[in-house]
């Protein structure tokens, strides 16, 4: 499959679904009588795949693939599922790595999300070894997850699936995969960071907190008519994802995605209202400032500034071109 694009097929053999999977290996038999019904959504991004699927009831013995990592959550249909013998609550992702097996059974028809990395680099990004520590400080293979975090996957998830039944041509573009790609990339570090993190950060130096919130935001503003991404802001700032999280967390009581989210927001009506900038639609404003799902960035804008960005551009440029505005969009 090309990279960047959305495949989606049906199946009426579990096996055959199985066989697709990515980031772990499964063997899996149905619940119920009669033919199969399965679909599997896959969105390739190259070292990272979104994969959604829909099920009939089933059981699952899993494995993690070589190399590979899987994270998964269960987004529909899951309030009788168990993982590994514990029920799954809404707050829960499993993960499958190395050493972590995934045991599931869904008595009901069910939509699940399973998110993998190929690379090692990769890997390291979505489970620092710090992060991946249960309650009670064992090896965790089911979490409980920041509930925002799991918000922005399910949203990616079913924009992804959504896409690949009717498909989309804005989620395809370039700004658009890059976009979804960091979204879930920042999403899952959301999820995976212990509770308490940001009080233990309070007890760090308060000054290299402010130098690096204060620098961080002279990074956004210096470059701000295109999406910055937590990677590229750990790289200028010679800062860890880890160390990023605590900065924020203590400064502000916010994650680096929900304050960078906030940021590109105010620089997208800030680019809306300039009569000098060359913006003429709200799509091509909002995918060069990251946000790929347009339909849910103009219910967060209406629902941050009171208008709709349409209406912003109105204001500014009486005669902007409406075709194609994100509060249009819908996937």
């Amino acid at each position: 499959m090309e990279n960047g694009t959305i495949l989606r097929r049906e199946f009426t053999e579990l096996s055959d679904l199985a066989a697709q999977l990515q980031g772990m290996t499964a063997e899996a038999v149905p619940l119920t009588p009669g033919l199969y019904a399965g679909a599997l959504s896959t969105f390739d991004l190259g070292d990272v795949t979104l994969q959604v699927i829909r099920s009939a009831p089933l059981l699952m013995l899993g494995a993690p693939a070589a190399g590979e990592i899987g994270l998964i959550q269960a987004f529909e249909g899951a309030e009788r599922a168990r993982w590994n013998g514990q029920p799954v609550k809404s707050s829960h992702i499993a993960i499958c790595d190395s050493g972590r097996r995934h045991e599931a059974i869904y008595p009901d028809a069910f939509a699940c999300m399973l998110l993998s990395c190929k690379t090692p680099q990769a890997n390291a990004t979505l489970v620092p070894g710090e992060f991946a520590v249960s309650e009670d400080g064992g090896a965790a293979d089911i979490l409980h997850a920041d509930p925002e975090a799991l918000s922005t996957l399910a949203a990616a998830a079913r924009a992804v699936e959504q896409s690949g039944v009717h498909p989309s041509p804005a989620l395809l573009a370039a700004e658009a995969r890059a976009a979804l790609r960091a979204t879930m990339l920042d999403a899952v570090r959301g999820l995976l960071v212990p509770p308490g993190i940001g009080a233990r950060a309070h007890n760090r130096d308060g000054r290299t907190r402010q130098r690096i919130v204060h620098e961080a935001d002279e990074y956004l503003r210096a470059n701000p008519a295109r999406p910055v991404y937590t990677d590229e802001l750990c790289a200028a700032l010679c800062v860890s994802a880890t160390r990023l999280h605590q900065a924020f967390s203590a400064t502000f009581g916010i994650s680096p995605h929900r304050y960078l989210k906030l940021r590109r927001m105010s620089m997208v009506r800030a680019a809306l209202l300039s009569r000098a900038g060359p913006w003429r639609s709200v799509k091509g404003v909002a995918l060069s400032h990251g946000f790929w799902h347009l339909g849910q960035f103009a219910h967060d804008y209406r629902a941050l500034y009171g208008e709709a960005p349409s209406e912003t551009l109105g204001r500014a440029c009486p005669h902007a071109t409406s075709p194609g505005d994100a509060g249009e969009a819908r996937f």
